[in-house]
């Protein structure tokens, strides 16, 4: 069977949970006789380049990469500053719950 396999980012170096476990679905798939494609973004922060995967995990598969240009920025609002400032959901006692229609 042809299997595409889509990642966030390359699943070499295998350093972080996400990558050891993309990396051993690949190795799960070709062990099990599959012909296995990896397409990946390929960011700044978590670039790959073809040369630098080892050999042995090569040939696991068709390694392709999409380059996105996504740079990490120091100045970028944070996910807590944002949820900081959403309104909170009025309560039960609230006017606005207790009318009737």
């Amino acid at each position: 069977m042809r299997i595409l396999q889509l990642t966030n980012k390359p699943p070499w170096p295998d350093k972080d949970g996400g990558a050891i476990a993309m990396l051993n679905l690949t190795r799960g798939f070709y062990r099990l006789g599959h012909e296995v494609t990896i397409l990946s973004m390929n960011t700044l922060k978590h670039h790959t380049r073809k040369e630098e995967i080892p050999p042995e995990v090569r040939k696991l598969a068709d390694f392709r990469f999409a380059e996105v240009p996504a740079p990490v920025s120091p100045s970028a609002p944070s996910a807590t500053s944002f949820f900081r400032a959403c309104p909170t959901m009025p309560s039960d006692s609230s006017p606005a719950a207790t009318e009737m229609p």
